[in-house]
């Protein structure tokens, strides 16, 4: 499982927001916009992945924003503004967009080996050849090196705070119709 814990980033979307969505975010949270990411929630579901947002797991793991779970083949938003005990979704934050950003991408990494929809294993790849080189472009040397220590304090191995790096780096560039595009290049060859 992989897994991203609050101090160092962020959230996913729910079914009922893949059907129709009533909620509001803030407007200058986004610089996809909102039905962007809707779409991005839908092309993760297109490829058999579970997309829930606020599940009871995610009171068990306090100050996890969410997670990609490729054996339980599912992706887990635990927004940031839930309400504790509650599985009730909430209004979407900037950073609960940049969570489903975030752990989409590391779906896409489960599937650039070239496996394709369905065959979900866990054995992530980075997507690009020089991730931590598209860290600094992105994040910065800062940006790179907090997201090293955050991850090696958890007792992450190198290959792991890599596929880090390029999704926390993917996330932050915000561009989710481009992931859409990852999705459908990556996993359903």
């Amino acid at each position: 499982i992989i897994e991203r814990k609050k101090p160092t980033m962020k959230k996913l979307l729910s079914t009922s927001l893949l059907a129709a969505t009533s909620l509001t975010i803030p407007i200058e949270a986004v610089a996809g916009t909102f039905n962007d990411h809707i779409r991005l929630a839908q092309a993760v579901t297109a490829t058999g992945v579970a997309f829930r947002v606020n599940p009871a797991e995610c009171d068990e793991r306090p100050g996890t924003f969410g997670w990609y779970a490729p054996r339980q083949r599912e992706l887990v938003v635990c927004q940031e503004n839930k309400i504790k005990g509650s599985t009730q979704e909430v209004q979407w934050t900037a950073e609960d967009l940049d969570t489903l950003r975030h752990e989409a991408h590391h779906l896409v990494q489960d599937c650039v080996n070239g496996r394709g929809a369905g065959n979900f294993d866990g054995s992530l790849v980075p997507m690009i050849q020089t991730p931590v080189q598209l860290g600094k472009d992105i994040l910065g040397v800062d940006g790179v090196r907090h997201v090293v220590k955050t991850y090696a304090q958890q007792g992450a191995n190198e290959h792991t705070i890599v596929l880090e790096i390029e999704a926390f780096s993917i996330a932050r560039a915000n561009q989710p119709v481009d992931q859409i595009n990852h999705l459908r290049t990556f996993c359903f060859n």
